[in-house]
Order: C-alpha cells, then sequence, then structure tokens
C-alpha cells in the first residue's frame, strides 16, 4: 500500500524536478545550441539524481523488509495457538448447537406429531 503512494510521490517530485530544470534552461537568455547542451546536461545530472534516489528507496525498502521479517514471523508464531484454540472452541460450539437443535426437534416431533399416527 505505501510502495504505492512512496513511488507516485518520488515519480512526482523528480518529474516536477525536470519539468523545472527544462523551463528554467528554456527562460534562459541563452542561444539555441547553447541552451540545447545546457537542457542534456540538465537532463543527464537530473537522470542520475534519480537513478541516486531510486537506489536508496530501493535500499531502504530492503533495510526495512529485512528489519519487519522476522516481526512479523514472530506475530505468526505467537498467535498460531490462539487460532488454533478459537477454531476448535467454534467447531466444539457448533456441535453443540447441532446437538441442541437435534434435541429440539425432536421433542417438536413428539410433542406435535405423536399422536397423528
Amino acid at each position: 500500500m505505501c510502495d504505492k503512494n512512496e513511488s507516485s510521490f518520488l515519480s512526482g517530485v523528480a518529474i516536477g524536478t525536470l519539468i523545472g530544470a527544462v523551463l528554467g534552461v528554456l527562460y534562459a537568455p541563452a542561444h539555441g545550441e547553447e541552451t540545447r547542451r545546457k537542457l542534456k546536461e540538465t537532463g543527464k545530472k537530473y537522470v542520475e539524481k534519480g537513478k541516486e534516489t531510486l537506489e536508496d528507496v530501493q535500499d531502504a525498502v530492503e533495510e526495512l523488509k529485512l528489519k519487519a521479517t522476522p516481526i512479523i514471523n514472530d506475530l505468526k508464531e505467537t498467535s498460531e495457538p490462539a487460532r488454533r484454540a478459537l477454531v476448535e472452541k467454534i467447531e466444539n460450539l457448533s456441535e453443540e448447537v447441532k446437538a441442541k437443535v437435534k434435541e429440539e426437534k425432536e421433542t417438536l416431533r413428539k410433542k406435535y406429531f405423536s399422536g397423528t399416527r
């Protein structure tokens, strides 16, 4: 969930920076050839900066995964006995309800249909 939001935000920052740089160079007073050279240099610089930022984000995500994995595994192990106990209680309750329904069904059958045959 967060990865998509972070990715969108970083993409927006990168695109905004690139657009700002291009507009800054275009509106600066310079000849066409020099403007194209500056655009090319600026583009290369921001592509490199974007790559570095992407690598930093990927490293941070990997580090977060490494830290979170043991915690998640511990939570799974800790919650498993409670889950099993809950499932067992639900199954027992289900059996009790079935038995009670069967008992009530027999009681009603005897009460209302015992004299009709």
